[in-house]
């Protein structure tokens, strides 16, 4: 009993501070965690609370009224600064009640959310400038963490388009993987694995169906020149889609940060993977 009595006080001390005050006023406090986002797990890291590199979910003890409150605070200021400050209006309500709920949701006492690395539900989006017939011609490459089998994950080619080259092309399995380090060097290897013919001989052997792109990248018809852009989306909260993008800007509110948050329920996501070509 003492236990609920206690969470229902850091309950109404988070709704009370979170409500009471402008969302923007959490920028003074966000200060302590504004730094440079260097790669995508430092993100997942900063989001859950977590020392960079942890790769851990692990909350407050609950039992703890003050632990659990001051994990809840300081996590609210550090989700304040992954977002991108350019993109907020200051002046837009709405924006800001949808602020408000997410950390509320999000950093729950009861129960609250994280993101992972071995999560299934997010996506990279690669724009990639390619070369065929002497001519310049833009891709987009949706790719998504897998579970490959035995514990392990990796990042897996799920769809591939290009208006410049009438291509529209899903593949249903995980054939066309690579390891899960491979945003780390924002998916270069990538780039270089689809300009290899022993690669694409040995992956496309296991296809089922044919592909026009590889075939193009096989005969060398088609060239993969450089990814000019990686945008992440993370579907895995329950009523929200965060996308993510690079800033690179003389600021400490740089690096990887939140462009995009959005309440959906599960079919707007649906309908949001269609969009985005990765069902």
């Amino acid at each position: 009993m003492r236990f609920l009595f206690s969470i229902c006080i850091i309950y109404n001390l988070i709704v009370t501070d979170t409500f009471g005050q402008l969302v923007y006023e959490w920028e003074s406090r966000a200060e302590n965690w504004e730094y440079r986002v260097k790669n995508i797990e430092f993100f997942i890291d900063r989001f859950n609370n977590q020392p960079e590199g942890s790769g851990s979910t692990h909350a407050a003890n609950p039992t703890d009224t003050a632990a659990c409150l001051a994990f809840m605070k300081e996590r609210d200021s550090k989700m304040f600064s992954l977002f991108d400050r350019s993109k907020l209006n200051k002046k837009d309500v709405a924006l800001k009640h949808r602020i408000n709920t997410f950390f509320r949701e999000i950093n729950s006492p009861y129960q609250p959310k994280f993101i992972r690395f071995d999560d299934n539900y997010w996506y990279a989006e690669l724009t990639m400038m390619a070369r065929s017939g002497g001519q310049a011609s833009q891709l987009r490459c949706i790719m998504q963490v897998v579970h490959l089998g035995q514990g392990v994950a990796g990042w897996a080619i799920k769809s591939v388009h290009s208006s410049d080259l009438q291509i529209g092309e899903r593949f249903r399995g995980n054939e066309l993987y690579f390891p899960p380090s491979v945003n780390g060097t924002d998916f270069m290897n990538v780039r270089l694995a689809l300009n290899d013919k022993t690669w694409l001989n040995e992956r496309t052997s296991k296809l089922v169906g044919k592909s026009r792109w590889l075939e193009m990248l096989l005969e060398g018809t088609l060239k993969i020149g450089s990814i000019d852009k990686i945008t992440y989306h993370f579907l895995q909260l329950d009523g929200w889609i965060m996308k993510v993008n690079y800033v690179n800007r003389d600021s400490k509110n740089s690096g990887w940060l939140l462009e995009e948050l959005q309440q959906a329920n599960g079919q707007q996501k649906v309908q949001y993977l269609k969009d985005l070509s990765a069902d």
